[in-house]
């Protein structure tokens, strides 16, 4: 991608997410560097150059960390809420 295509690329988060290769990988290694914060009890991550179109159910079921608070909860036991570009992941 050339810096000319950023006006043309889908500035959603799942049209971002889907650019990567395996945006599967990508959220994993976001919630590795929140393990390192075994006490951290709350996560929020926006993306302020998205839209605030929702990330389809499809999509997000596909990519645990954006569907199953039980991965977040093995990294980081104390973890009580995560909040991913306006999808909501707590314990029930």
């Amino acid at each position: 991608m050339t810096p000319n295509d950023r006006h043309s690329v889908n500035t959603s988060s799942s049209g971002m997410l889907k650019l990567l290769e395996n945006p599967s990988r990508g959220m994993d290694h976001v919630k590795i560097c929140v393990s390192k914060f075994s006490r951290m009890e709350r996560f929020q991550l926006d993306f302020s150059l998205a839209s605030k179109q929702p990330l389809d159910s499809e999509f997000c079921d596909s990519i645990p960390t954006l569907s199953r608070f039980s991965v977040w909860k093995e990294a980081c036991p104390l973890i009580r809420k995560v909040s991913i570009f306006n999808i909501v992941l707590q314990a029930k």
